[in-house]
């Protein structure tokens, strides 16, 4: 492959405002995770996953992810063509909230083992493929472009490095 079609077969995705922040147990203000955001992109980055539409007993820190998008910045943000705005979404539900704020890109996931995939969504492997499925295909089906990702545990990301690290 021409160095070229590499650069352009590559995208870096900032994921700090959604997984970065997940798990923090204070809850941060929804301004200050704006902020964030804007400071991301005035640093230069081009793609960058600004929250999950998730349950709030799942993810309380993403609790104001309707909030977050409809607010007039993110607003006004998700209108800029030269960026990518992802929004993770675990499943139809939430790709109908995000789609409803104008999200233009969607982000879903597949945990890689059982174990895992029961401990993060509560559904099986095979479930969460056929969850990511059918938001891809009613994505597809409005013009929402769609990312997709398989979710590791930190043991398994430990892993998944070593194995690259040869």
């Amino acid at each position: 492959m021409a160095r070229n079609s590499i650069a352009n077969a590559v995208r870096i995705v900032e994921v700090g405002p959604r997984d970065g922040l997940q798990n923090i147990g204070n809850t941060i203000p929804t301004l200050t995770k704006l902020e964030l955001i804007e400071r991301l992109k005035r640093a230069g980055l081009q793609s960058i996953e600004v929250t999950s539409v998730v349950s709030p007993r799942a993810i309380p820190q993403l609790s104001d992810s309707r909030i977050l998008l409809g607010d007039a910045r993110m607003q006004s943000l998700l209108q800029a063509s030269d960026m990518h705005w992802p929004v993770l979404v675990p499943n139809l539900k939430g790709f109908e909230v995000a789609k409803q704020y104008g999200v233009k890109e969607v982000a879903v996931f597949v945990s890689a083992s059982e174990g895992f995939s029961m401990a993060n969504t509560k559904c099986s492997v095979q479930e969460g493929l056929h969850r990511a499925r059918a938001v891809a295909a009613a994505a597809q089906h409005c013009g929402i472009m769609v990312r997709g990702q398989v979710s590791l545990s930190q043991e398994q990301c430990c892993l998944w490095v070593n194995v690259f690290s040869c």
